[in-house]
């Protein structure tokens, strides 16, 4: 779930690892607030998800995400 909710964010805040680099977090905790924590218990889990990137849990982007971090150069 985490790096669907990352990859969603990264496609909403066009700089995002720019401003974390800088120290800057005010662009991700607004997009945090906006699609995630605003909803707080109301939501299963899942339903947080699927309204925060449009989609249900997918494995998709976690996979791809080991296996760039995993791969051998």
């Amino acid at each position: 779930m985490s790096v669907q909710i990352w990859t969603r964010l990264c496609e909403d805040v066009a700089d995002v690892d720019e401003q974390i680099s800088r120290g800057e977090f005010g662009a991700v905790r607004e997009w945090l607030r906006e699609h995630v924590h605003r909803h707080g218990r109301k939501f299963l889990p899942a339903e947080t998800l699927e309204r925060a990137v449009g989609g249900p849990i997918d494995p998709e982007p976690y996979l791809r995400y080991l296996q760039g971090k995993l791969a051998v150069t």
